[in-house]
């Protein structure tokens, strides 16, 4: 999990790190956790790294608003999980505007922060994450990295756009682990995401990586109807 860290107080910076990195490990989760102590430093790495599951945000960054930031940054991310931290209770109204997922009082930082994470993890970042384990080692995929899985006999292989994964179960285990309005069985034991289809045709789909993957004809308007609706809800 990427966690991006924006205040400007380095002793509440460095506690908040480590609970969130002790908090991780227990959950055998693999964290990387950037502070930054400016928003100019903070925006300049959100819109250059690859990805940031959730950013912690100090309201009163010593010259510069937290939440005035936030509004910056929700133009190129505008789907970036925030929690704000703040000692001002009156202005935490003001993350509504912002689409907020949590206001985190620092009086109360010690006794909220294990219930506000495990609630994030839990309905956000599983949300939208695919985890695998093989014995010791642990990868984390985001449902929108991966554009189709398939059968391997007794595995299940899941195809994403640089690399591929063989998790070490059937697919018929794995298959309810995927998000049923995101991933539509196109054909036996074929489950493609819908985001990623740019074409279908009679008997084939194309994916928007040019590959081609063969489409039952009943499981057709099904797939039609996914694509319609997805589009529609974005």
């Amino acid at each position: 999990m990427n966690v991006v860290i924006c205040e400007d107080d380095l002793h509440f910076s460095n506690l908040l790190r480590d609970r969130l990195a002790a908090m991780l490990s227990a959950k055998e989760l693999p964290c990387d956790i950037m502070q930054f102590s400016t928003g100019e430093a903070c925006l300049g790495h959100l819109l250059s790294s690859p990805r940031t599951d959730l950013l912690f945000m100090d309201i009163q960054l010593g010259t510069e608003d937290g939440v005035e930031l936030v509004k910056t940054i929700r133009a190129s991310l505008p789907k970036l999980p925030v929690i704000f931290l703040t000692s001002m209770e009156d202005r935490i109204g003001e993350g509504y505007d912002v689409s907020a997922f949590y206001f985190l009082l620092k009086k109360d930082f010690e006794s909220r922060l294990e219930t506000v994470f495990n609630r994030f993890i839990k309905e956000v970042f599983m949300s939208k994450s695919l985890v695998l384990r093989n014995g010791n080692d642990l990868t984390i995929l985001d449902y929108d990295d991966i554009y189709y899985v398939e059968a391997d006999k007794r595995n299940s292989l899941i195809h994403c756009a640089n690399a591929m994964y063989s998790e070490n179960s059937s697919i018929q285990n794995f298959a309810p682990h995927l998000p049923a309005d995101l991933f539509l069985e196109v054909y036996h034991a074929l489950y493609v995401n819908a985001d990623h289809v740019r074409r279908v045709d009679a008997d084939s789909l194309e994916l928007d990586n040019d590959q081609s993957l063969p489409v039952s004809r009943r499981k057709r308007k099904e797939l039609l109807s996914t694509i319609m609706r997805r589009i529609q809800n974005r």
